[in-house]
Order: C-alpha cells, then sequence, then structure tokens
C-alpha cells in the first residue's frame, strides 16, 4: 500500500507563504538600502500575495468544470452553514505529492463558490476577471516586487551588487497600470455581488470576512500601489520607498 505523503494543513501553509513573500523582500531591501519602509512592506504583503492568487486564478480558468461538480456538492453539503466550507478548505493537508496539482488549489474556488457561485459559472464576470488577471497580472506582480526592492538611486548605481534593470519611471507606469486593473476589477466584481443579492443568503460575519475583508485587501492596496506608482512617474526615483 502506498504511503501517503507528510504534510501540513492549508492555513500553517499559507501563513508560512505570506511571512516568507513579505520578510524576504523587506529583508533584502534593509539589506541594501538600509531602510525599512511601510509602503515596501504593504506591498511586498500584497504582490506576495497577489502572485499566488494569480496561480489559483489560472488554476479557475483551467479547472472550472471540476470546480463547477464540486460547487454542486458542497452547496448542498454546506447549505445553511457556509463557514464550515472555510474551516474545512484551510483543514486540508499540503504536502509534497499534491502542492502543485491544480485540483487542490481548486478546491479554494469550490469552497469559495459556496459564498458566490459566480466562481462556478464560466459565463459570470468573476469567473472572467480573475482568469483575466491571473495572466494578465502575474508578470507584472514580479517584476514590480523585484524592481522596488533591488533597486539604485539610480539605474547607474554601483554599490548594490545586483540592480534590476529598470527606470523609476517605466518600474511606475507598469505598477500603474497592473495596480489600477486589480482596483478596477474588485470595484465591479463588489457590485456585481451586491446588485445580484448574492449577499442574501450570507451572514453578516460571512460577509465581513470572506467576501468584503479578503476582496477588500484588492481594493486597498492596488490603492497605495498606484500612489507609490504616480510618485515614481512624477519623480523618477524610487523615493518612495526610501
Amino acid at each position: 500500500k502506498k504511503q501517503a505523503a507528510m504534510g501540513i494543513p492549508m492555513y500553517l501553509f499559507l501563513i508560512v507563504y505570506v511571512v516568507l513573500t513579505t520578510m524576504v523582500p523587506v529583508l533584502v531591501h534593509h539589506r541594501i538600502h538600509g531602510v525599512i519602509n511601510v509602503t515596501h512592506i504593504a506591498l511586498s504583503f500584497f504582490l506576495g500575495l497577489n502572485f499566488i492568487v494569480c496561480l489559483w486564478e489560472i488554476t479557475l480558468g483551467k479547472e472550472i468544470s471540476f470546480i463547477e461538480k464540486k460547487h454542486l456538492v458542497y452547496k448542498e453539503k454546506f447549505k445553511g452553514r457556509a463557514l464550515h466550507v472555510a474551516l474545512d478548505f484551510f483543514n486540508l493537508d499540503v504536502n509534497l505529492g499534491n502542492v502543485f496539482s491544480t485540483k487542490l488549489w481548486a478546491e479554494v474556488w469550490a469552497c469559495y463558490s459556496v459564498f458566490d457561485s459566480s466562481y462556478a459559472n464560466r459565463q459570470s464576470f468573476g469567473f472572467f476577471i480573475d482568469v483575466g488577471n491571473g495572466y494578465s497580472t502575474l508578470l507584472p506582480t514580479l517584476i514590480f516586487l523585484c524592481g522596488m526592492t533591488f533597486h539604485g538611486s539610480n539605474i547607474s548605481d554601483s554599490n548594490i551588487l545586483f540592480i534590476f534593470p529598470i527606470s523609476a519611471r517605466n518600474l511606475g507606469l507598469i505598477g500603474m497600470i497592473s495596480f489600477y486593473q486589480e482596483f478596477y476589477g474588485t470595484c465591479v466584481y463588489f457590485l456585481s455581488f451586491f446588485m445580484n443579492k448574492r449577499h442574501k443568503a450570507l451572514s453578516l460575519v460571512e460577509i465581513l470576512i470572506f467576501v468584503c475583508f479578503t476582496n477588500g485587501l484588492w481594493f486597498f492596496l492596488p490603492l497605495m500601489g498606484m500612489k507609490a506608482s504616480y510618485d515614481m512617474i512624477q519623480t523618477d526615483s524610487y523615493q518612495v520607498f526610501l
């Protein structure tokens, strides 16, 4: 009999991931520039989180048939107790045998579809805006994270072992476009969610935690990203991170 791979619960995997993808850029930035910057910390947190979400969004498109089937099961199983589907998800086992499986990460959307059925509907706005964001913001997310961390005081700075080869103004343009796209998509998503009265089947706690808080990160932090990008475009410098 094949022995199951040892793993850790999903909540612990995500905590470790978020801590690492936030702290590594922050510590590297401090090592290079000697400063701890609040804007850099907040955007390191957001960009690291957005990277894995981009991968989940790509999975949403690839595994929509699987998600549709799981939605039917979860909708019946967790009827009237949507909070329990989130608890089940955060206790899923993550191990070397499934961490790279799209089926595991499709569970994100199968579970979230209990809160918002549009994610089990390939004809909905929610489905397409997230799949589109996954493909279109994955590379800009990595570029901006590297650029705001491995920057020199100017593009010809020779005191740093490695400088990401992009000017502050050009990185600001990339940031402005990608952050605005994320902000706009979130605004339209909220409008779609509440105008279609999907909140009616949820408790206030479920709405606040699993809809407003989780999606709200993609409202407020892209605003911070747009402000930082604007400053970079105006000054053609990385002073906003120093």
